[in-house]
C-alpha cells in the first residue's frame, strides 16, 4: 500500500484541574490524514485518535475522497491495546475517491479493503471487525424522484430501498459481504445452519410449493403484480429458477414488495443482518484484480444490481450502507 502522510490536522488539548489533589487531567484528540493510492484510485485516510490522561481511549479510522467519511472503522482500547473494532458507517458515492470517480462495484470493494488493511497493519492484535449488514439498493423510479424533487436527500440514503443482502441471497446464494470479504455471522452454529438452509431453499424442488396459491400464502404478494409474477413462478421448478426468470429491469418492482417477508419465512432462526464479522486474516493487500479467485467456467458470475433509478443526478449505491 503506497501511503504518504499528507498533513497533521486538528490537535485538541482539553485540561481539567483537580485543585484538591493538584492533578491535571488532559484529553487530546489528534486528526492525522494520509493520502493513499490504490490502483487507479486515491483516497484520504483519517486517523482520529483520542487520548485521556495519556491513555488511548479510541481511534476512528475514516476513508474517502472529496467526501471524507465514506467508510468508518471504530477501534476500542483497553490499556492502550486494541481489543475490538466495528464498522459503524459505510456508504458509496463516486466522490469517495480523489481525482477518479469511484466505481460502483470494484471501487467500493477496493475502498473497504484499503481501510481494513490499514487497520490490520496498525493493529495486528485485532482478529476481526464486527458490523451490521444494512446494505440496500435504490428502487426509486423516475416517478418517485419527481414526487420528491423538492425533498433534500442525504448522501447514502434512499427513497425506495430494497435490502441488498436479501436480493443477493436470492440471486447468488450469499450476501455481498460474504462474497467479497468472506464475512460470517458471529454465531458459527447459526452461520452453518444458514448456509445449509440457503442452498436447500434455492435449489431443492420440494421447497417451492407446486401451487402458486400456496406461495401467495407465504409472501402475500400485492394484488397488482400477482398475475405478472405467476407466469415466472409456474415456469420454474426451483426458487433459484424463479428469481432468475424475472427480467432484470423488473426485479425492483416485482420483488421489493415481498422479498423481505419471503426471506424471513425461509431463513427464520438462522439468518440476521445484524452481528456479522470479517476475519482480518482473510483480507489481503493488492488490488481486487490480483486477489480475486480465478473464476471457474461453471461458476456463475456474481449478480449485484445498481438499482432501478435512471436519473444520473440521483445517488445510487451498491450496498455498502452499514450502521
Amino acid at each position: 500500500m503506497n501511503k504518504s502522510v499528507k498533513k497533521l490536522t486538528n490537535v485538541y488539548l482539553i485540561m481539567f484541574e483537580d485543585k484538591t489533589n493538584f492533578l491535571f487531567v488532559y484529553n487530546i484528540v489528534y486528526n492525522i490524514q494520509m493520502e493513499v493510492k490504490k490502483g487507479k484510485y486515491t483516497f484520504f485516510i483519517t486517523n482520529n485518535i483520542e487520548t485521556w490522561n495519556g491513555v488511548i481511549t479510541g481511534i476512528n479510522y475514516k476513508i474517502g475522497g472529496n467526501i471524507r467519511d465514506c467508510v468508518n472503522i471504530s477501534v476500542q482500547f483497553d490499556n492502550n491495546v486494541a481489543v475490538s473494532a466495528s464498522i459503524p458507517h459505510a456508504m458509496y458515492d463516486e466522490e469517495c475517491s480523489l481525482y477518479e470517480p469511484l466505481g460502483r462495484g470494484e471501487g467500493s470493494i477496493i475502498m473497504i479493503k484499503t481501510l481494513l488493511m490499514h487497520v490490520k497493519s496498525l493493529h495486528p492484535e485485532l482478529k476481526k471487525i464486527r458490523f451490521d449488514d444494512m446494505s440496500s439498493i435504490e428502487c426509486a423510479t423516475d416517478e418517485d424522484l419527481e414526487k420528491n424533487r423538492s425533498r433534500p436527500i442525504k448522501k447514502g440514503t434512499k427513497l425506495v430501498p430494497m435490502p441488498l443482502y436479501y436480493l443477493s441471497i436470492a440471486y447468488n446464494g450469499e450476501s455481498w459481504y460474504e462474497k467479497y470479504f468472506r464475512a460470517v455471522q458471529e454465531d458459527i452454529t447459526k452461520q452453518n445452519a444458514y448456509r445449509v438452509r440457503v442452498d436447500k431453499m434455492l435449489n431443492d424442488i420440494t421447497e417451492k410449493p407446486t401451487e402458486y396459491i400456496d406461495f401467495l400464502k407465504i409472501t402475500k404478494v400485492p394484488m397488482n403484480i400477482r398475475v405478472e409474477l405467476e407466469n415466472f413462478y409456474t415456469n420454474s421448478k426451483t426458487y433459484s429458477e424463479f428469481f432468475h426468470l424475472i427480467p432484470k429491469q423488473d426485479r425492483c418492482r416485482l420483488l421489493r414488495p415481498w422479498i423481505k417477508e419471503f426471506m424471513k419465512y425461509y431463513l427464520k432462526g438462522v439468518f440476521s443482518n445484524f452481528d456479522w464479522e470479517i476475519q482480518l486474516s482473510n483480507i489481503r493487500g493488492g488490488s481486487l484484480s490480483k486477489t480475486r479467485k480465478k473464476q471457474n467456467k461453471s461458476e456463475k458470475k456474481y449478480y449485484c444490481p445498481n438499482g432501478f433509478n435512471r436519473n444520473v443526478n440521483y445517488l445510487k449505491d451498491i450496498g455498502a450502507n452499514v450502521l
